[in-house]
C-alpha cells in the first residue's frame, strides 16, 4: 500500500506507476520507491529536469506528518516518504 493508494497484484506481475512530469533547471534522475511488506523496492531511474524548490519539504509534508505518523521520528518518516 502506498501512501496514496493500495497496489494490488500477484507475484510475477509488472507494476505500472505514473507521476506528474515536473520541469526545471535541475537535471537529475528520478525513480520510484515502493515498500511492500516492509521490504523497499526501487524503480530504474530516468532522466528528468526539476526546479530546486522541489528538494523543500512543503506544508504538504509537515500535513502528512501529523495526521499519518504524528508518533513518529523525523528520520522515520523521511525513509517512508522518500528515496533514504
Amino acid at each position: 500500500m502506498s501512501y496514496l493508494r493500495e497496489i494490488n497484484f500477484k507475484s510475477g506481475e509488472i507494476i505500472g506507476l505514473t507521476s506528474k512530469k515536473y520541469e526545471g533547471n535541475f537535471k537529475t534522475k528520478t525513480r520510484f520507491k515502493v515498500v511492500i511488506n516492509k521490504k523497499v523496492y526501487y524503480s530504474n531511474s530516468v532522466s528528468a529536469s526539476i526546479n530546486t524548490s522541489k528538494f523543500e519539504k512543503s506544508v504538504w509534508y509537515s500535513k502528512f506528518k501529523e495526521i499519518y505518523h504524528h508518533d513518529k521520528s523525523k528520520k522515520e518518516v523521511e525513509n517512508i516518504l522518500f528515496l533514504n
